[in-house]
């Protein structure tokens, strides 16, 4: 049985001086007067060449890398080369520096100066990696060097039982070089691997005992990566290997890291669990409730820790650990209650596209817990912030695939997470004006923002890291910077219904609306916006484009506005047929999203009514034209105009304020798998 690590050892870092591997092939390096390449901040790149030899007990990766300096201030560059590692898995041994001086090449090898820096931000990310910068220092560098360092990496790590896997990115800033040589391999067969964004396909040949996959030396192919191209679609571009053969073996290999824990520690805590609740589903979500709340999320990844979680008694002793920590806690916690529990890892970024993976752990980045209750089998997320209601409620992300770490089934497993009918937001403002006087721009504001799924879970972590008076004080804050001179009537509460299970933020207060009309207009002119449901859901343009387009996902809220008018105002709802048309209804249903405003006037009343829900996490380009034309005639925010029409003057600062979106839409980072 694979045991838990209980402490994670530290290394200290050390490069030697070694000569060159015997499996490198040596290539020939672009001489001067052949290099295109336009320099960068005074460095020119000219080569990059990266070769690697799978062996029985480790991988080793070899590294040239040769460039010109142009400038000074490129000489100052070429004095400073960085070589990033794990000192407790992996040694590096420095093989030649060379500086090209007027075709006089000057071996400065056994004069660089090795010093070593520890890049950690542990504090601010609450990950300590335990990884090191070698910073070769050369000296003597000149505008017009030639820069020629070659250097290896030997991984030493048993933790995959010696089935290797590789990742290599191809993108910046490995396409700035003019030439580009990859080397790649593997002892015995050739290992299942694929190509995305773009990247070369490697030529396959035997050499002996190895089967090598190579490319180049050559140009790599100009790829152009379009932002915000789903992750799961893989747009960088990469080359990926594994020697595991099938996902039913990365299962197996997973799954002895995870089998439950029998500890003292352990055993109290469930006996606790056990006395306070009398059936199953309560004690999981329990359990599931202290992993979540009372350990502090803390990952020690030294050496063999990015892979072996940490004791669980360890975990609960400091009260704090990563996803593998608390994943083998919990499941550690169910098994002393009779319940099963196994890993399941997922990706939280590429977890759609790893069915076109080869099998590899590499493929994932996360861990969380599969409980079986009754007939069914539950996800749960350890690090997640809390989720209100019963098992079955838990599972709230679309991570596309999970592996479960179980031997005797061994296949990805499609997650599907159905979007609620019911929005994860509704906001309800009621404004009532209190006179028509040109000069009196008064109103009572009553509103109420109900909050469902988890939506409501995110605003309840809120109040429990920063307190109640916190964040009644963001809505107060909100609306102030949306009007003059607000004062509160009697006390904001935000605070679950024992009926419905949502958290409902209800509030009265007084405000001056922002008036916008000519001083010399007879009436005033108020602008009033659906801030909760917004329409600027695409963060970049669909014209020309050829991949697919992230959309925030998921994202469905609704807002209604009603406006009471006071007496004397009906001639602020023009009586004309253009400007009910100005003030369209819109409804848009396509397979990516839907959107809908509806206007109904009275004379003494205005109801606004829009919502915007997205339907899928990606556009696909067969739908672009269809997103087009369904967006081009709706604005970015749903809005009514009431008063003067025709001499209005928008203070642009205050129109601002009055654009600023309650719930933005959360669009995607631009990742790659890692």
């Amino acid at each position: 049985m694979t045991e838990p690590i209980r402490f994670a050892p530290s290394v200290e870092p050390e490069i030697t001086f070694q000569p060159r591997p015997d499996f490198v092939r040596v290539v020939d390096v672009p001489s001067p007067d052949e290099v295109d390449k336009p320099a960068q901040n005074g460095l020119r790149p000219v080569l990059f060449d990266y070769q690697s030899q799978a062996r029985a007990r480790s991988m080793a990766h070899y590294y040239r890398q040769v460039f010109d300096a142009t400038t000074q201030a490129g000489a100052t560059g070429l004095s400073q080369v960085f070589i990033p590692f794990d000192p407790t898995t992996q040694t590096v041994a420095l093989h030649s520096v060379l500086l090209l001086r007027d075709e006089e090449a000057l071996d400065v090898t056994h004069e660089v100066r090795v010093e070593f820096v520890r890049p950690d931000g542990a504090v601010q990310t609450r990950i300590f990696n335990g990884s090191v910068t070698g910073l070769v220092r050369v000296p003597g560098t000149r505008s017009g060097d030639r820069l020629d360092v070659e250097y290896s990496i030997t991984d030493h790590s048993t933790v995959t039982g010696f089935r290797h896997s590789q990742v290599i990115n191809l993108g910046p800033p490995v396409d700035q070089f003019m030439q580009v040589h990859l080397r790649s391999a593997w002892r015995g067969d050739p290992p299942q691997h694929v190509t995305f964004g773009g990247a070369p396909e490697m030529t396959e040949i035997r050499e002996g005992d190895y089967s090598v996959l190579e490319f180049g030396p050559d140009v790599l192919p100009a790829t152009e990566t379009e932002f915000l191209t789903p992750h799961w679609r893989f747009p960088q571009p990469l080359f990926l290997a594994s020697q595991f053969e099938s996902w039913h073996e990365v299962a197996s290999w997973g799954e002895s890291f995870y089998r439950p824990v029998e500890d003292p520690l352990i055993a109290e805590l469930a006996q606790t669990i056990q006395a306070e609740h009398e059936d199953d589903e309560a004690r999981i979500l329990a359990a599931l409730r202290h992993v979540q709340n009372e350990i502090s999320y803390f990952a020690i990844l030294l050496g063999e820790g990015g892979y072996r979680p940490v004791h669980p008694a360890e975990t609960l002793r400091f009260s704090e650990g990563d996803c593998k920590a608390k994943a083998l806690l919990l499941i550690s916690l169910l098994d002393a209650m009779g319940i099963e529990a196994r890993a399941a890892f997922v990706h939280t970024e590429t977890g759609r596209g790893i069915d076109k993976l080869p099998p590899t752990p590499f493929a994932f980045n996360h861990v969380i817990v599969e409980v079986s209750h009754g007939n069914r089998r539950h996800l749960v997320d350890p690090t997640d912030i809390e989720r209100s209601g019963g098992l079955r409620e838990q599972a709230r992300q679309d991570w596309g695939f999970a592996l479960v770490a179980d031997a005797g089934r061994g296949a990805l497993e499609r997650i599907s997470i159905r979007p609620s009918r019911m929005p994860l937001a509704d906001i309800d403002e009621q404004y009532s004006i209190t006179s028509a006087e040109r000069d009196d721009h008064r109103a009572v504001l009553r509103t109420r923002w109900t909050y469902r799924g988890e939506m409501a879970d995110a605003i309840r972590q809120e109040i429990r890291m920063n307190g109640m008076d916190a964040a009644l004080a963001n809505y107060e804050r909100f609306y102030a910077s949306r009007s003059d001179g607000l004062t509160m009537i009697g006390g904001a509460e935000l605070a679950d219904d024992p009926e419905t299970g949502h958290l409902i933020y209800t509030a009265e207060m007084q405000l001056d609306l922002f008036d916008f009309s000519h001083p010399d207009s007879e009436m005033p002119s108020y602008i009033f916006i659906a801030h909760g449901a917004s329409r600027a859901i695409l963060g970049a343009p669909l014209e020309a484009r050829e991949n697919p387009l992230a959309l925030p996902y998921p994202y469905d809220f609704r807002h209604r506005i009603t406006l009471n008018l006071p007496e004397g105002s009906s001639h602020w709802i023009p009586d004309d047929p253009s400007y009910r048309q100005y003030m369209n209804d819109l409804t848009v249903e396509n397979d990516a999203f839907e959107l809908t405003d509806s206007r109904d006037f009275t004379e003494n009343r205005v109801v606004l009514t829009a919502r915007t829900r997205i339907l899928e996490p990606e556009i696909l380009p067969d739908l672009f034209t269809r997103v087009e034309n369904d967006l081009q005639g709706s604005d970015p925010m749903s809005y009514v105009v009431i008063g003067e029409q025709i001499n209005m003057q928008v203070d642009p600062g205050r129109m601002q304020n009055l654009l600023i979106p309650s719930h933005a839409p959360a669009l995607p980072e631009y990742t790659t798998i890692r």
